[in-house]
C-alpha cells in the first residue's frame, strides 16, 4: 500500500516529481517487515536515486506525527 500511495503522489506532482524529492519517510503500525526497513523496499520499488534518504518511523499509533512535513 505504501508504494502505491507514494506512486499515486508522484503522479500528482507532475513530471519529474522523482527527481524533486530528497527524503523518503515511511510510517505505519503494522509495518510488513519487522526486522528489516520498510522505507527502503518503497525506495526501490519507486526507483529513486542513491542520494536519497529513506527513514521508517514506525512502532506506535503516533509515529507518523513524528514524521510529518516541515516548511
Amino acid at each position: 500500500m505504501g508504494v502505491e500511495a507514494a506512486r499515486l503522489a508522484l503522479v500528482g506532482l507532475g513530471d519529474g516529481a522523482a527527481d524533486r524529492i530528497d527524503a523518503l519517510w515511511f510510517s505505519t503500525v503494522a509495518p510488513a517487515y519487522a526486522d528489516k526497513t520498510n522505507a527502503t523496499a518503497i525506495h526501490a520499488a519507486l526507483r529513486l536515486g542513491p542520494d536519497v534518504g529513506a527513514f521508517d518511523a514506525n512502532g506506535s499509533v503516533r509515529s507518523a506525527m513524528g514524521t510529518r512535513i516541515s516548511p
